[in-house]
């Protein structure tokens, strides 16, 4: 490898690493009228079919994982037989990494992968126009998201590639509310610098791109879409440069933070962001082993590993019992979210749960089975028909219809979602 070579993987290797920085985009003034945001969230491998509530309709009965939600009826509604059809094929262990695309990832002849735009970064170019953020990518550490998929959260831009999430919940709390001690003139210096050696790596990249094999080239284009999106980002921060952000009452985090207490703060920072109006749609691909260390540590029992619970066997195995118990703590992290959104009021008097729609599922259940995905919906205020159990047609519904739908609910000016453009009427008021 020349040196030229080493001195480009390294540089990009450097550039892979930076913090996110985050999209700041701003275009005119914020509308006065209460907006509409969008949350979803995502847990890697799915549950088993026990999940599932046995009746439909506004008579079904919470099923035992369901349980932390029983004071919640009217907040949320189960969702069965959507199935990302498109995607139903694709490798059997990826939880996430089609759960907002619905993508055809084998789609094109002799190329091993190609992803789409997510619904999200949809929604984000339609009501993040305004805002700091256009929207909010956060993830887990990469160590603790077996059975996500390939991704590097559940967002993917409009060229298929991956979004970088943020981890860190101090980082987060830094993006949000913090400017790192240092004034306007030495925050751009920092951004002049950063596109200065972006510049360079671009340069001397396009130099190399000659001598490289047509694999090599690929991933050379990968990168310079990487690049290109920090530099967008750069470009809106340096527009809200002048702008104080905004002030709040929680404690910058101090140390690391897994887990179900991981993801308990990460929701507390994600309410302030949409309090704020900082954001309007933020993805979050849950921590998935140490959750299950956190039952390992309650239980007093050694935790079977996630992939080998899907395959957990009978009921009377730990397995089985590792499997309801995290799917019963993802639904009270549910119910924590909707009491926290609800608990945040806005200036018509309504809350922000009312003014939020809130999805958690995975496209991928036990067995790795990636048909009747795992969906619960929640807030929306009256927009949306709480209280019951909708079933859909099996094999034959699309879970697009319903991103199509929340998109078509928030505002967003799109007469499809990658194929799909039917309103669930059903679950949605007209």
């Amino acid at each position: 490898m020349t040196h030229s070579r080493r001195n480009l993987l390294k540089q990009m290797s450097a550039i892979s690493s930076l913090p996110l920085m985050s999209s700041l985009a701003k275009e005119g003034s914020p509308s006065s009228a209460i907006p509409k945001r969008l949350i979803f969230l995502s847990y890697g491998f799915g549950p088993a079919k026990a999940w599932y509530p046995e009746e439909s309709g506004k008579n079904f009965k919470l099923t035992e994982a369901m349980t932390p939600l029983a004071s919640q009826t009217n907040q949320f509604s189960v969702l069965s037989n959507l199935t990302n059809l498109k995607s139903v094929d694709a490798n059997p262990h990826w939880g996430s990494t089609t759960f907002l695309t619905g993508a055809d990832v084998l789609r094109i002849p002799g190329k091993e992968f190609q992803n789409d735009i997510s619904c999200d970064q949809v929604a984000a170019e339609h009501i993040g126009r305004n805002v700091r953020f256009p929207s909010l990518v956060l993830s887990a550490p990469s160590s603790d998201v077996t059975g996500h998929g390939p991704g590097l959260s559940l967002s993917w831009d409009k060229k298929g590639n991956p979004i970088t999430g943020t981890s860190s919940h101090a980082k987060l709390f830094s993006e949000l509310f913090g400017d790192g001690g240092m004034s306007v003139s030495e925050r751009q210096k920092s951004f002049n610098r950063k596109r200065s050696v972006m510049d360079m790596i671009y340069a001397e990249s396009q130099q190399l791109k000659k001598n490289l094999s047509r694999e090599d080239q690929l991933k050379l284009s990968q990168y310079h879409d990487l690049i290109d999106n920090i530099e967008r980002k750069i470009k809106r921060q340096e527009e809200w440069i002048s702008i104080p952000k905004p002030k709040t009452e929680l404690q910058i985090p101090e140390g690391s933070f897994a887990g179900l207490k991981g993801i308990d703060l990460m929701f507390d920072l994600m309410v302030s962001a949409l309090q704020t109006d900082s954001t309007r749609v933020i993805t979050y691909r849950l921590p998935v082993q140490s959750v299950h260390n956190d039952f390992a540590a309650v239980k007093g029992v050694k935790a079977t590993g996630p992939h080998p619970m899907t395959h957990y066997g009978s009921e009377d195995t730990v397995a089985y019992e590792q499997l309801m118990w995290r799917d019963q703590k993802m639904c009270e992290a549910f119910s924590n979210l909707l009491k926290k959104l609800e608990q945040v009021k806005e200036a018509d008097g309504a809350s922000l749960l009312d003014n939020t729609y809130v999805v958690m599922g995975s496209s991928l259940r036990t067995g790795h089975r990636r048909k009747n995905l795992p969906i619960l919906v929640g807030g929306g205020g009256s927009t949306i028909r709480h209280g019951s159990h909708y079933v859909y047609e099996e094999d034959k519904s699309s879970l697009c219809n319903l991103w199509y739908s929340l998109l078509n609910k928030v505002g967003c000016d799109v007469d499809s979602f990658n194929g799909s453009h039917e309103i669930l009427n059903d679950l949605f008021v007209s």
